[in-house]
């Protein structure tokens, strides 16, 4: 090498940028891998919270039901005991049956209007969940390709190009 001669950084540059670039590309994939795997595993967790409060509210809907509808025929039970070998027992009787089947209907009704409730915040919750979800995917893609981006700005294309 004569006096006149560019000082060569140390190492072989074009390999080390190319080596150094291989190392960003491959840091950020594993940087995207672990982000997409951290954002499916939460998506997924949120989703099974979601269905888990949903079969907790249904669950407790049908119980409600269930003994107000007890309680309704046990009421029509007796009002029907009592009815019997009275006077206008028939009417009386009736009279009771009607009770028990209007409060089964209305029973019926809001048992309907409840579980639609659930249902639809289930829907609502789940439809949140999907955009939260999409948003950090995209997040994750687009620090991915600013990564490949850095990496390969950071290539001496000249340097390279004379290696080759």
């Amino acid at each position: 090498m004569t006096d006149n001669a560019p000082e060569a950084p140390s190492g072989n540059a074009p390999e080390s940028s190319d080596a150094t670039t291989q190392a960003q590309t491959g840091e950020a994939y594993k940087n995207l891998a672990r982000g997409l795997h951290e954002a499916g595993t939460n998506a997924c967790k949120q989703r099974q919270e979601a269905v888990a409060d949903y079969a907790k509210a249904s669950h407790e809907v049908y119980r409600d039901a269930c003994k107000r509808g007890v309680e309704a025929y046990h009421n029509f039970a007796k009002s029907a005991q009592e009815a019997l070998g009275g006077e206008d027992a028939q009417q009386k009787l009736t009279e009771a049956y009607q009770n028990y089947a209007g409060t089964a209907q209305g029973l019926q009704e809001d048992l309907t209007r409840r579980l639609t409730e659930a249902y639809g915040d289930l829907s609502t919750r789940s439809a949140d969940l999907a955009k939260t979800a999409q948003a950090q995917v995209r997040q994750q893609y687009v620090e991915y390709y600013k990564s490949i981006q850095r990496a390969w700005a950071s290539l001496d294309i000249d340097k390279l190009a004379a290696s080759t």
